[in-house]
């Protein structure tokens, strides 16, 4: 018998969201291997990464 997984519902990112998400990212990636040579001072690392992610387009 084969089992059928359902997806979680989602829902739609508002702007009032937007720090929330960029907070939740830049924690999850702050000893990424890849991204966390994008922000080598790692005192920084933080307010660059935060802010490079505030700026990726909403679709």
């Amino acid at each position: 018998m084969t089992r059928t997984r359902r997806a979680a519902p989602a829902r739609v990112a508002t702007p009032t969201a937007t720090e929330g998400i960029v907070s939740m990212s830049t924690t999850a990636f702050f000893h990424d291997p890849l991204w966390g040579p994008a922000f080598p001072d790692t005192s920084g690392r933080p307010g660059c990464a935060a802010a490079t992610r505030r700026t990726a387009p909403a679709r």
